[in-house]
């Protein structure tokens, strides 16, 4: 462990110098495709020995072994540009024909998205060296690996954007143990991340597997979809760890993009296992995937009702979602009324504060079901703590062993202190609220004051670190926010931060400033990279959608229609298929829209296809800050036209472009720690003061009676 752990520590080492490696997340990214590529040419040595005339599906030159496995090969410019140039187009554009197309297609996905970050060609042959010195082959190496991997997927909990891919082991291991999955089932995770939940259920398939026809109806079992090119690349190398040969079916797609009743997973899933992204909003018009009476752009709760319609009869789920989706009113109500109805809701494992920190204190539950037949009454166990914590933290993680006592309590269940049962009737008087409380624990109100006071300073303290952090990150960039802009009211942000994003609209209106700064290059523009000044108009145009000639017939089903209010419809001939940016010229669909997918443009419509050059979601922020997102009926009376293609713009490379998308994730999902924290102390703060006013009457009541017995 500590030879291979010591490897990976002088390449994260190495990384830290390269100019172009900004970050955890990044340098994760950078790790993993690198690790990918070696695992894969390792795992072909195998099966050059096995098969009959094996032939790989990268071309000869640019197979590992190739280009990367002697010390002494290309380096400096040519090894970057080798990298930049040869290797990963080649690798995003590979042909899925011949012997070993599935193998093919894996490398693809894992390429389409991926970048090299790394600048210095020196730098990247000591990282490759350090990488050669680890055999795949070898069990141990293997298995020692397989440990560290696990350590780097948990460091992606303060790696900004990408910390909401990583579910604690414990949790995972806890859910998987509990669904028991079975050898031949259908186990997707349709929001896979990092592969948590899929890597626990291949360890638990293991035991049941005795025979090569066994090993070949596992690989057949593990299903994933996750639409963020970073964890997909993540999960698809853990899944290569974890044995899955040929790991195609761990899909890089959106699995809320396809109509419900269209979907090709609709009642085919014996096994869900998942912790869908929760606190966040899903693109424009999604949510017209769905059924009227359900839409909603909040993904837990999507996803609750895809889960619902994937099971078939007798499927069963584990799920990890936030107390919004048990509390919440309107559609979350339908919605939790559908899952009663139509699966046996048995139980639910209520989480404590901070199991996902620092990514978000959002406080959540493991929900267990099984489709075809009615709740009558579900469990609830209320997880505690381990004795003498207050929270978890990067030190204190919590562990597989906490989850023992709901382990002897899930087949031999009584009531205790922490479990409880509720009827179908109480649920349904209390109109499908989950967020049922524990009724032997004492009310907020009642608490000791000293004690809520301690949680609300722990929270307090943890809200000023998630402000500092993004104060910190903002403060080069608003010192170079503008000419024009006093050097005194950049210290005036800077030093009344805490002041400024104590409120959930104040963090919004923070979203804003972190995208004009990003587009202007603030975060990452560097001195040696070139921006090219054009005007609107030479760089695209915004076609109107009436009377444009279908260019595009559908093959395989419909798509979406954007009209005056985002996604209308459908319709079964698509005129658009280059990912675009699309308004409507009326109506509510003012805010702009990133269609990704095929779809026809009505004629209240604008839309405007960015060139290469661009990457779209570069594009649609720069788009943002210019007005443009309300252009109002005939682009007027925001801008007109000539106007419009009038305005100035500044942009960078491509390579750029997408660096400084990928700071824009970090910063808001740093955004959205400070919001869920805000909540949090909000809420905290309630009870302190309730508990105060409560202890204050209740001892002056004492004193009363007092007196009156005197």
């Amino acid at each position: 462990m500590s030879n291979i752990s010591s490897i990976i520590k002088s390449i994260q080492d190495i990384m830290r110098k390269d100019v172009g490696v900004d970050g955890d997340a990044q340098r994760i990214g950078q790790l993993v495709w690198m690790f990918f590529l070696k695992i894969l040419d390792d795992q072909e040595e195998q099966l050059e020995l096995t098969e009959n005339n094996y032939t790989s599906p990268i071309p000869e030159p640019l197979r590992w072994r190739n280009w990367a496995a002697d010390a002494e090969g290309i380096t400096g410019d040519e090894l970057s540009d080798f990298v930049n140039i040869k290797l990963f187009p080649t690798l995003k554009e590979l042909s899925a024909e011949g012997k070993q197309s599935g193998r093919a297609v894996v490398v693809r996905n894992v390429f389409v998205d991926a970048y090299n970050y790394m600048k210095s060609g020196q730098l990247i042959r000591q990282v490759i060296n350090k990488i050669n010195e680890i055999d795949f082959n070898r069990s141990a190496d293997k298995h020692t690996f397989g440990d560290i991997y696990e350590q780097i997927l948990k460091d992606l909990q303060s790696a900004g954007n990408a910390g909401e891919f990583y579910t604690p082991r414990a949790v995972t291991q806890f859910m998987v143990d509990m669904a028991n999955p079975q050898l031949g089932e259908m186990v997707l995770d349709p929001a896979c991340g990092t592969g948590g939940f899929l890597s626990c259920t291949i360890k638990h398939l293991r035991q049941q597997t005795k025979t090569p026809k066994d090993w070949e109806a596992l690989q057949k079992t593990i299903n994933g979809v996750e639409k963020k090119s970073l964890p997909h690349l993540l999960c698809t190398t853990n899944m290569l760890l974890h044995g899955i040969e040929v790991p195609t079916n761990i899909k890089h797609d959106n699995m809320l993009s396809t109509p419900i009743k269209d979907h090709p997973w609709r009642k085919k899933v014996d096994l869900v296992l998942t912790n869908p992204p929760f606190g966040g909003t899903e693109e424009d018009g999604i949510e017209n995937n769905f059924p009227s009476a359900y839409r909603t752009r909040e993904t837990a709760d999507l996803f609750l009702f895809l889960i619902v319609e994937m099971l078939k009869d007798k499927g069963r789920a584990a799920v990890v979602l936030p107390d919004g989706t048990l509390s919440g009113e309107g559609m979350k109500t339908r919605l939790k009324e559908k899952l009663l109805d139509e699966c046996n809701l048995h139980t639910i494992v209520r989480l404590p504060n901070g199991v996902f920190n620092p990514y978000t204190s959002i406080k959540t539950n493991l929900l267990f079901f099984e489709k075809g037949t009615p709740t009558t009454e579900i469990w609830y166990y209320e997880h505690q703590y381990p004795k003498g914590y207050k929270s978890y933290s990067k030190t204190k993680p919590m562990r597989l062993e906490e989850f023992d006592t709901e382990k002897a309590w899930w087949n031999k269940r009584e009531e205790s202190d922490f479990a409880w049962r509720v009827s179908i009737e109480t649920i349904k008087a209390n109109d499908y609220n989950l967020d049922l409380k524990n009724p032997h624990r004492i009310d907020p109100s009642h608490r000791e004051p000293k004690d809520l006071l301690g949680e609300y300073e722990a929270a307090i303290a943890t809200l000023h670190q998630t402000q500092d952090i993004l104060k910190d990150l903002l403060a080069t960039a608003l010192r170079h926010y503008d000419k024009g802009h006093e050097l005194s009211d950049t210290n005036l942000i800077l030093t009344q931060f805490r002041h400024l994003t104590q409120s959930e609209e104040s963090v919004d209106r923070l979203r804003k400033l972190i995208i004009d700064l990003a587009v202007r290059g603030r975060f990452t523009k560097s001195s040696d990279i070139e921006w090219t000044s054009k005007t609107l108009g030479q760089i695209v145009t915004f076609e109107y959608g009436k009377g444009l000639p279908a260019k595009v017939r559908a093959t395989n089903g419909v798509h979406p229609v954007y009209g005056s209010n985002g996604i209308v419809g459908h319709h079964a001939e698509a005129l658009i298929y280059e990912p675009s940016i699309v308004v409507g010229r009326k109506g509510s669909a003012g805010a702009l829209n990133i269609a990704s997918q095929p779809f026809w443009p009505t004629d209240v419509t604008y839309y405007s296809t960015p060139p290469k050059y661009f990457d779209i979601r570069f594009y649609y922020y720069l788009l943002s800050t210019l007005g443009l997102d309300k252009l109002g009926k005939g682009i007027k009376p925001g801008l007109n036209r000539n106007e419009a293609y009038r305005i100035s713009i500044s942009y960078p490379p491509l390579a750029e472009q997408k660096r400084i998308v990928a700071k824009v994730d970090e910063l808001m999902t740093l955004c959205d720690q400070l919001k869920a924290q805000i909540t949090q102390t909000q809420t905290l703060n309630t009870h302190l003061m309730d508990s105060l006013i409560h202890h204050m009457t209740e001892a002056e009541d004492k004193s009363d009676i007092e007196k009156d017995a005197a």
